[in-house]
């Protein structure tokens, strides 16, 4: 932004006070705009309404009363420019008046944005709030501001419920994100299979088993396959099919021809790409290949070069855009990319190394224009928890712009809290402009905590070097691998008492006291208040998750229930009730006592699927203690916990990779008491499908159906299979699993209720 002052005769005008500022009673001031509901006019009208404690009329081409003093919306002053760069805008503030004006009227929005922060000292810190400081009269610098996006693609997404995602996209523009000039991209393919999955299955990668089919889908049930299902809509394509590429080239001409073509492919995994030998052709395979198939590069340039190519007969300046992302992460080794073809850049890992590695080799071998498009608001979604990696993600930003980045697309969170909005914050203004520091956008998201803004920056700075410097980051790629699937912020809530300590919310709670023991607004005050309920909730969160005591989740859940919170959040439930209140709300109906099963079980891989042929289900417990491996329930059986020292070394490392079949065993006692109650084994979660055996009896079976069953509770009644004659019940569970972790990952309760 840039402010000009301008010089002028002000001795003509009362109000004047010097040559750079005048004074404005609230009563005469009025807004024009060319219509009641013009955004930039609307936001005026609030913002100035709260800063004089008036009410503001808002006028549209009706008479203004004399001496008023006009803020025109819309319309620009004598001599002003009448062409505009893309998104310019402008304002200016004369003795008499002030204007808002530019290319369109988003850019007039961002010009009443531009002047309230920059001279009425207006901050947004997060959702709907705003921070502001009353004026009566309202002072004014006579001068005029510009602003000219650098950075053409300015996007941080929103999700949530409804309510909440309008104050997201409203707090988003408010920041001044947005764009022009943005390349098309998304999945491109999604709709394929349902347009020509029967007329055209040559379009459609060929599965490791020879048939063009969605993934999952069986060789008999391909015709009958859902089109719209997800399945079908992640479906990756044959892209070295030429018969593809003609149809691309087809659907293009018939939108047009518009700037640009979306080549990125569906989000498949790399392991789910073509077989066929066109497709196959072009693969370099790295002497290192990583677990996740990521080296499919080559094959989708050489595709998006050949539609390019084809397209420019028609259209000299056509661009293309397609994803480094699952299967094409790594660059490509033979094929260079067309200087008018995009990237999005997708990381799955956000170590500053890492990035720097990866955006580098694609530059190495030819990028000339990227994006930044990461899911990196989804892998270290954190609401609950002060993170202290703005700098960090402030950094990473800053390396990608000055490595020639046209743009950045951040995924949203679904839930937001005080603790995310300043790293978002800090983000979108670095977009709006990029030559300032963090340090600088630091101190301008502090502004919004008035004379706390000190403290309010220290108990930030707190999470940050205490925090994420000390602990996290050192341990930043590990973290993420125990997350699974690239999860930075499931791995951390697994392994929460090592990162955060009690005493951690005892120091940094302290700069909260020290912001409200200052001289505050009632605004102010009650912005910090926000923060430390925020800081309070956060503290018993991890008391739960790290804990695990029933009193710990026990004091959350009144807390959340005292103050109308969500009990178990959707983000939590998904990291697998980690604070136990899913369990303390699933046995709400059973009696208690709640008996906690072993946590460590005789274990036995069954590689060739035999256990059930040769009955392993009816092993006497001398039997299953010869099983010779020891397995824990509270971890998968690729990555059990270090701690487990009863598990071997061996069965670790013959479990690393594994999916297929495995069995577990144990025995328990049942109360005797419970004879006329039904009795039940609740599994916390088992990844995948299981058998459940008592005494050599099948109780149940869960099998695998829905995408997050691996993640969910469930029980199997038990107590007809009980043997009141024995001392203790046999317990065997024989396990399934297809891909990822495998095994019984959560504890197993044995729980009753009346009959």
């Amino acid at each position: 932004m840039k402010t000009f002052p301008l010089l002028c005769l002000l001795c003509l005008f009362p109000a004047v006070l010097s040559a750079e500022e005048i004074v404005i009673a609230p009563e005469r001031i009025v807004i024009s705009a060319p219509q009641a509901d013009d955004p930039a006019a609307q936001e005026l009208k609030t913002h100035l309404e709260l800063i004089t404690g008036k009410k503001i009329p808002l006028l549209t081409g009706g008479q203004v009363r004399p001496g008023a003093f006009v803020f025109h919306v819309g319309e620009a002053p004598a001599g002003a420019p009448t062409k505009f760069q893309p998104e310019e805008s402008r304002w200016d503030v004369t003795p008499s008046a002030a204007w808002f004006y530019g290319e369109s009227k988003r850019s007039r929005q961002n010009a009443v944005c531009d002047f309230l922060e920059s001279e009425l000292g207006v901050r947004w810190p997060g959702g709907a709030d705003i921070a502001f400081r009353k004026q009566d009269p309202l002072r004014l610098k006579i001068a005029a501001g510009q602003w000219i996006p650098e950075v053409n693609m300015r996007n941080l997404r929103c999700a949530g419920k409804t309510g909440s995602r309008a104050e997201a996209l409203l707090w988003r523009r408010r920041l001044r994100a947005g764009g022009h000039d943005q390349p098309r991209y998304g999945h491109a393919f999604t709709q394929y299979w349902k347009r020509f999955g029967k007329t055209h299955p040559d379009y459609f990668a060929m599965r490791a088993d020879g048939l063009r089919a969605p993934v999952g889908v069986p060789a008999d049930k391909v015709d009958a396959a859902a089109p719209d299902s997800p399945q079908a809509r992640k479906i990756a394509m044959c892209v070295g099919n030429p018969a593809l590429a003609k149809q691309v080239i087809a659907d293009w001409q018939a939108a047009r021809r518009p700037l640009y073509i979306n080549l990125c492919e569906n989000d498949a995994y790399g392991n789910n790409y073509c077989r066929c030998p066109r497709c196959t052709a072009p693969d370099v395979v790295p002497k290192n290949r990583t677990k996740w198939e990521n080296w499919y590069a080559d094959r989708y340039v050489r595709f998006a070069n050949g539609v390019l190519a084809e397209a420019k007969k028609s259209r000299p300046d056509v661009k293309a855009a397609m994803y480094a992302y699952n299967g094409t992460e790594q660059p490509p080794a033979r094929e260079k990319p067309h200087p008018d073809l995009v990237v999005g850049i997708i990381p799955t890992i956000f170590t500053q190394e890492y990035i720097r590695n990866y955006v580098g080799s694609w530059k190495k071998a030819g990028l000339n224009r990227f994006f930044y498009r990461p899911n990196r608001h989804f892998y270290y979604e954190l609401p609950l928890l002060p993170a202290g990696s703005e700098k960090h993600f402030f950094e990473i930003w800053q390396y990608l712009y000055k490595s020639g980045a046209i743009g950045f697309d951040y995924d949203g969170p679904a839930e937001t809290s005080p603790f995310q909005y300043f790293g978002n914050y800090v983000l979108l203004k670095a977009m709006q402009d990029p030559a300032k520091p963090f340090e600088y956008w630091e101190k301008h998201y502090m502004q919004a905590f008035g004379k706390a803004a000190e403290d309010i920056r220290s108990y930030f700075r707190y999470w940050r070097e205490k925090v994420w410097d000390a602990r996290l980051a050192p341990d930043q790629a590990k973290i993420t691998e125990q997350g699974r699937y690239f999860n930075f912020a499931r791995g951390l809530l697994w392994n929460l008492d090592k990162y955060y300590r009690e005493s951690d919310f005892t120091e940094a709670g302290k700069y909260l006291e020290a912001a409200l023991s200052r001289e505050l607004t009632p605004e102010d005050r009650a912005r910090i208040k926000r923060l430390r309920f925020t800081h309070e909730h956060a503290r018993l969160f991890r008391n739960a998750a790290a804990g695990k005591s029933r009193a710990d989740s026990l004091k959350l859940l009144t807390f959340r229930e005292k103050h109308k919170l969500t009990v178990l959040p959707r983000r939590e439930l998904y990291f697998g009730d980690i604070c136990g209140i899913g369990l303390m709300l699933a046995f709400k109906d059973y009696l208690p006592p709640y008996l906690k099963m072993p946590l460590i079980w005789n274990f036995r891989l069954d590689p060739e699927d035999k256990g059930i042929r040769e009955k392993w289900y009816q092993h006497s417990p001398a039997q299953v203690r010869a099983w010779g491996a020891m397995m824990c329930t509270d971890s998968s059986w690729e990555n059990p916990r270090r701690k487990y020292k009863v598990i071997s070394d061996a069965i670790r490392k013959q479990t690393a990779n594994y999916d297929g079949v495995a069995w577990y065993g144990t025995e328990i006692q049942v109360p005797s008491d419970w004879k006329n109650r039904q009795i039940f084994l609740y599994f916390g979660a088992v990844d995948e499908s299981c058998r459940v055996y008592v005494n050599g009896r099948e109780a149940g079976v869960r099998i695998f159906k829905n995408t997050n069953d691996w993640n969910t509770p469930f029980t199997i009644r038990i107590d007809p299979a009980v043997d009141w004659n024995k001392p203790k019940q046999s317990i065997i569970v024989r396990v399934e699993d297809k891909a990822g972790q495998g095994g019984i990952w959560k504890p197993v309760w044995l729980i009753s209720r009346t009959r």
